[in-house]
Formats: C-alpha cells, structure tokens, sequence
C-alpha cells in the first residue's frame, strides 16, 4: 500500500445507491449522516463560530454593502458580504493558522473518532452489499490512530493487524472492481 488514493468502487456502483424504503438505504443513511457530522465538526474546528462572528462584526462595522444590495439586490449583498467576511477570515492571526492540514497533523480523538464512524459506517455497507468480502466493521480500528493512509510507527502493536486488513480490503476492492467491469 502507499500513501496515496486507491481507486476502489464505492458500496454501490454510482447511480444505483438505494432509495427511502429500499434495502439498504439506512446503511447509505449512515455514512451520509457519519460524514455530515465530520464535515460539521471539522468546519466548526476550521471556523469556530465566535471567531467568525467576531470577524464579521468587524466587517459590518466597516461596511453594511448597501451599494452592493441597491444595485444587484439582497442576495448579491449577502454573497458579498460572506466573501469579505472569508477573506477577513483568511488574514485572522487565529483562523489563518486552522487548517486542515494542522487539524491532521494534530489529529484530535474527535476526529479519530469521527472518521471512525464514517470507516465503520462505509464497512457495513460493504458487508451488505458484497457478501464475498467478508467485510468486518471492527477493521475501522487499525486506521482510527493515524487515519488510512498513514503509517503506523515502527512496531506497533497493531501495525502486523493494519497491514493483514489493508490487504483483505484492498483484494475485496479489486474482486469488486472486476465484477462491475465483467472482467473475470
């Protein structure tokens, strides 16, 4: 395995994910919903709320963009404001050290745990969904530490495990990727 992206099919061929009432569709719910909360926490860490509302009092106090709502209406005032609101964001002393690439680097326990749930939420449905696969939902364990991707240190305790895993996950992928192509 490497550090980068596998390609891999997602649990259901594009297009074909089921629908309210079908098979299936709480597992589709659940990664939705498991990826929903770690976009919203991350966001939340990204731009604390009242940081950002902070910097956008600055904005307001500077400028209300009643030019901008005069001349192209409310809703261009509003996109306008929310980008001056975002550049102002950008030049924070605070906010322009949140980003993502900190926020992994210092990998807090609500992410590992939040991208725990989304791996272990996209593992129940492949379970569901590929029966020879044998998938496993406690597979999320060998990645919540340092997330897919990223190698375990030298000699942990779950290194021979995470390796054991990848290579169950990535000849599942691969088999999957076959069937879907015809190929056999």
């Amino acid at each position: 395995p490497t550090t980068c992206f596998e390609t891999f099919p997602l649990p259901w061929p594009p297009g074909s994910e089921p629908k309210e009432g079908e098979e299936g569709f709480a597992l589709h719910e659940a990664i939705a919903d498991a990826a929903g909360k770690l976009n919203e926490q991350r966001e939340n860490w990204l731009n604390p709320p009242a940081w950002v509302a902070e910097v956008a009092a600055q904005v307001d106090a500077e400028d209300d963009f009643a030019d901008v709502a005069a001349v192209s209406g409310e809703e261009a005032r509003r996109l306008i404001r929310q980008s001056a609101i975002d550049a102002a964001s950008a030049k924070h002393p605070k906010l322009k050290k949140r980003t993502l690439t900190n926020l992994y680097n210092e990998r807090p326990t609500w992410l590992r745990l939040a991208h725990r749930a989304l791996d272990e939420a996209v593992l129940a449905a492949y379970a569901h969904t590929d029966k020879a696969g044998d998938w496993d939902t406690s597979w999320a364990e060998v990645f919540e530490e340092t997330g897919a991707g990223q190698p375990l240190p030298d000699g942990h305790d779950l290194a021979e495990r995470r390796a054991e895993v990848e290579q169950l996950i990535l000849a599942a992928l691969l088999r999957l990727n076959h069937e879907r192509a015809g190929v056999s």
